[in-house]
C-alpha cells in the first residue's frame, strides 16, 4: 500500500497520500494552455505598455517572457510523456521543475516592471507593470497552493524586484 502512506518531508503540514500528490503535480505539468495564454497575455501587455513609453528596450525585454514560456512548455511536453509519474520522488523533481518554471516566469515579469520603472516617468507604464505582477503572483498563489517549494521562491521573485522599481519611483 505504498500509495496510500503519507508523503513525508514535502515541506508542508498535509497529509495527502502519495497517489493523490502525484496526480496533483501530474496535473500541473501537462496544463500547457494556461502557461502558453498567460505569457501570451504578458507579453501582449508589455507591449503595449512599450509602445505607450516609446520605448524599444522594454518591447524587446518583453520577448522574455515568450522564452521562459518556450522552455516551461518542452519540459511540460518531456514530462507529458511520462504520466503518470512512476513514484514519488519523480513527482517531487517534477514539482520543483515546475517551481523553477513558476518563479522564472515570475522573475521575468517583475524584472520587466523594474526595467519599466528605470527607462520611464510614464504613470501608465508603471501601473500596467505593477498591477500586471501583482495579478501574476496572487494568481500563480491561488493555482500552485499546493506547490510548497516555490512559494517563498515566487514572493521573492515577484517583490524584490518590484520593491526596487517602487523606490526608484519614488525614493527611499
Amino acid at each position: 500500500m505504498t500509495g496510500l502512506r503519507k508523503r513525508a518531508s514535502c515541506g508542508s503540514d498535509d497529509n495527502l497520500s502519495e497517489q493523490l500528490y502525484i496526480s496533483f503535480v501530474d496535473s500541473l505539468l501537462v496544463d500547457g494552455k494556461s502557461v502558453f495564454f498567460s505569457a501570451l497575455s504578458v507579453t501582449g501587455i508589455e507591449i503595449v505598455a512599450a509602445i505607450a513609453a516609446k520605448s524599444l528596450f522594454l518591447c524587446e525585454l518583453s520577448t522574455s517572457q515568450l522564452i521562459v514560456c518556450a522552455i516551461r512548455l518542452f519540459f511540460m511536453q518531456l514530462h507529458a510523456r511520462k504520466v503518470p509519474s512512476a513514484n514519488i520522488e519523480i513527482a517531487r523533481k517534477q514539482e520543483f521543475m515546475f517551481a523553477i518554471g513558476a518563479v522564472s516566469s515570475l522573475a521575468a515579469l517583475s524584472l520587466w516592471t523594474l526595467a519599466a520603472f528605470w527607462v520611464t516617468d510614464n504613470g501608465f507604464v508603471w501601473l500596467l507593470g505593477a498591477t500586471m505582477t501583482i495579478a501574476y503572483v496572487f494568481g500563480m498563489l491561488t493555482r500552485n497552493f499546493a506547490i510548497y517549494r516555490g512559494i517563498t521562491m515566487q514572493l521573492i521573485a515577484a517583490f524584490v524586484p518590484l520593491s526596487a522599481a517602487l523606490i526608484i519611483a519614488g525614493g527611499w
